[in-house]
Formats: C-alpha cells, sequence, structure tokens
C-alpha cells in the first residue's frame, strides 16, 4: 500500500511537468509562428509560391526565413513537422487523468450525492465523453457550420456550457472541470491533424466577449441559486475568501514563470529544451524538500504569518530571476530557483488548506469546484500577463526578435503581482486556521 502510494505520488509528478513543459512547447512554437507570419515581408526576387520572408538573429546566427503557399518544386530530404508538442501535451494529460483521476476515481471523479457510479463506470463515461464530444465538434465543422465564425463561436460556448452543466450533475465538481479542460484539449489537438479553422482570431475575440457576458451572468444567477455549481456565497468566509482572493494574486505571478523561464533560457542562454528543462525541474526539486517541514512550520507560526511574509519571500525570489543574464553562472540560477521551489511550495500548501477551514462537509464539494476554478484561471491569466509584458517590451525596442533582455521586466512584473496577494493576507485574522495546523494553545 505504502509503495503504490509512493509510486502513485511520483508518477503524478512526472506526468505533470511533462505535460507542463510539452504544453509551454506547443503554445511557444504556436506563437513562434504567429509571430513569423506577421513578420513576413514581400519582395522582388523570391521564388514563385513563396508569401514572403524574415530575417531573424538568435544566439549570434542569421537566419533567413521563407514561406511557400503551396509545396515547393523540389522537398528537401529532412522536414520537420511540428506536431509532437500538441501530442505529447495531449498524451501526457491522458496518462495524468488516468494516474490522478481513474485511478482514485472514488475520491476525485465520483460525486456519490449525483450518481454512486463504479470507478469503472466514471473512467468510461469520461472516455466516452471525450470521443463524443470531439466527433460532434468534427461533425460541426465538416458540415459548413464553422464558415460562419460568430454563430459557431456562440455555439461551441454554449455547447461546453451544457456539457459544463451535465457533467456536474454526473462527476464531482473537480472531475467536472477537469472533463472539460479535457475535451478542450483533446479538440484542439485534433485540429492539428484533422481542421485548422480559418480566421481563428475572430473565434477567438468571439469567445472572449461571450464568457464575458456570460461570467456576469453567472453572478447574477449563483446569488439567486440554493446549491450553485460555483457557490460565490463561500467568498463570505474570511479564510476561503483570502485563499480565492490572496491565491488568485499569487498564481497570477507564480503561473507565468513556467512559461518565462524556459523561453529565456532557450532564447537568450541558446539551451536545448532539454537542458532548459532540467534547469526549470530545479524548482520542483525545491517544492519537494518543502513538504515534508511544512505542517511544522504551520505549527509553529500560523497561517497568517506565513502567508502574509512568505508571499514576499517568494516574490523577491520570482523577481529575481530578472536577474538571469547570458553569463550569470549556471549554479547561481539553480540556487535562486531552488529556494524559490522551495518557499513556493509552502506557500502553494498553505493557501490551498486554509480554504477549508471554515468549510462543513455539505458544502466541501462545492468550495473545491469553486477552488479548481479558481486556480486555473489565475495560472492561465499569469501565463498571459507574461506573454503581454514581453511583448510589450519588444515593441517598445521596436525589435521583431525576442532576446534575453525582453525578460527581465516580466520577472519584475510577476513578482509585483504576486507580492500584492500579501495585502490579502493581512487581512486574516491572527487565529485563522488554527485548527488545521494543530496551533491552537501553542504558545506565541
Amino acid at each position: 500500500m505504502m509503495w503504490g502510494s509512493i509510486l502513485t505520488e511520483w508518477s503524478s509528478l512526472i506526468l505533470r511537468w511533462l505535460h507542463v513543459v510539452a504544453g509551454i512547447g506547443w503554445i511557444g512554437s504556436s506563437f513562434y509562428f504567429i509571430h513569423l507570419d506577421l513578420s513576413l515581408k514581400p519582395r522582388a526576387g523570391l521564388p514563385d509560391g513563396v508569401q514572403g520572408e524574415a530575417w531573424q538573429v538568435h544566439g549570434g546566427g542569421f537566419y533567413r526565413i521563407v514561406k511557400y503557399l503551396v509545396a515547393p518544386a523540389k522537398m528537401p530530404d529532412e522536414l520537420t513537422w511540428f506536431k509532437w508538442e500538441a501530442y505529447t501535451t495531449w498524451l501526457s494529460g491522458i496518462a495524468l487523468m488516468v494516474v490522478v483521476y481513474y485511478l482514485d476515481a472514488e475520491l476525485f471523479l465520483v460525486d456519490k450525492a449525483n450518481i454512486d457510479l463504479t470507478p469503472l463506470q466514471a473512467g468510461l463515461f469520461s472516455l466516452g465523453s471525450l470521443a463524443l464530444a470531439w466527433l460532434l465538434y468534427e461533425g460541426a465543422c465538416r458540415s459548413g457550420l464553422a464558415r460562419r465564425e460568430l454563430p459557431f463561436a456562440i455555439g461551441g460556448y454554449l455547447f461546453l456550457v451544457g456539457l459544463t452543466y451535465a457533467f456536474t450533475h454526473v462527476l464531482s465538481g473537480r472531475g467536472a472541470f477537469n472533463q472539460i479542460g479535457a475535451i478542450v484539449g483533446t479538440i484542439m489537438v485534433a485540429n492539428v491533424f484533422a481542421l485548422i479553422i480559418p480566421n481563428q482570431k475572430k473565434i477567438v475575440a468571439a469567445l472572449l466577449a461571450v464568457g464575458a457576458i456570460s461570467t456576469i451572468a453567472y453572478v447574477f444567477h449563483a446569488k439567486r441559486t440554493p446549491a450553485p455549481i460555483l457557490d460565490l456565497n463561500l467568498l463570505k468566509l474570511p479564510t476561503f475568501r483570502a485563499s480565492i482572493v490572496g491565491g488568485f494574486l499569487f498564481r497570477l505571478g507564480v503561473g507565468a514563470l513556467p512559461f518565462l523561464l524556459p523561453l529565456l533560457l532557450q532564447i537568450g542562454f541558446n539551451l536545448s529544451p532539454f537542458q532548459s528543462g532540467l534547469i526549470t525541474f530545479t524548482s520542483a526539486l525545491g517544492s519537494m524538500f518543502m513538504k515534508a517541514a511544512v505542517a511544522g512550520v504551520l505549527k509553529r507560526l500560523g497561517y497568517r504569518n506565513v502567508l502574509l511574509y512568505n508571499s514576499l519571500i517568494s516574490s523577491v525570489f520570482l523577481a529575481a530571476c530578472a536577474t538571469f543574464v547570458p553569463g550569470m553562472p549556471f549554479w547561481a540560477m539553480i540556487a535562486i530557483l531552488l529556494s524559490g521551489g522551495f518557499f513556493r511550495s509552502l506557500q502553494f500548501t498553505s493557501i490551498n488548506t486554509i480554504a477549508y477551514a471554515e468549510i462543513d462537509a455539505p458544502r466541501l464539494s462545492r468550495a473545491t469546484a469553486l477552488t479548481a476554478a479558481a486556480q486555473q484561471l489565475s495560472l492561465s491569466t499569469g501565463v498571459a500577463v507574461g506573454a503581454l509584458v514581453v511583448e510589450m517590451t519588444l515593441r517598445l525596442r521596436h525589435e521583431t526578435a525576442m532576446s534575453a533582455v525582453d525578460f527581465p521586466p516580466a520577472f519584475l512584473v510577476i513578482g509585483a503581482l504576486a507580492a500584492t496577494a500579501a495585502l490579502i493576507f493581512y487581512r486574516l485574522a491572527p487565529d485563522a486556521g488554527e485548527e488545521l495546523s494543530g496551533r491552537k494553545g501553542v504558545a506565541r
């Protein structure tokens, strides 16, 4: 039993990092080709069938890139296909679902208050809904509905909302929202080899607009519904509110780190993806070292002190990544990442556990659903903020190719954002979470 738990934890850790690193590679390469398409310039003397060319500088080398609208008359002997980033992201995600949700279905996937499913039935339902959702999406695309972009985007959004509602009445809250993410990821990966929808930006803009309207509408709906999927009344509890709001601000900064750091190491230091992954992994090592000490630290110092001061310490280590410049010794970078991972692990554990200090059993599932949604939203927003700052720095320098000097401002911004969480944790009561930490009665 003990070895089974150890194997499960290590498998989960390895698959999570594989999933994150592969996802960074996938999204990063997508961003690069979007940037490349926008930087192509038509010039005289280009071969037939060429849309344009771009000149770029990286790692001291000069690159001339041309884009053919159709295959050239003579294909090269070696051709690189950008597909394995997407495939690895999806495969590692499915493997992670198996390890976390299917093997521990009774804990994470099944909610007997909805339907009393066996773990096997829940797993088959999850896999079947993935296949069915993709088939419906594929059929809609091939039927010609995708040519009408706005109605298709709205229909796709409503389709996901309907699935979310259905899943929350079959699976647990956490399992339902994870299932929606898996469906979206499956559709995205399927598009890599099955169908690419034209004018993607218009669809995304329409989805964002509809999403914003739906968010506002849901707030009014949740206030009038006795048991909503995302129970916003839980935010009236001081410890839960601090976990959600303070945790959102902290993760907003931290969420950008796995996106910015590998890009910096590969672009600024000219490292391979494998080398940059090894350096990035030191943050995870720091996290593992802290896990054994969290309970003792919380019992000795209390939740408020840990969340307040550790958010500032962790933010300093985030901002310290701005010092990563070519020529900096690798041991110094590893020391900063290892120490930062140590303190971030303490912060994450404290934020996640204080959320349930005032939650009673009947509302536990709703609290988990709201916590999971807030975590995913904050991490993805953090990536967007980091990318935005890098892009703004690039534009201010009037450059088209990223270099190491474009990243320090982004690290300073995300460090500052993470530090604002201290303002939320400052308002916690000194005895907040005493029952969880076991600090009650301990001399202060």
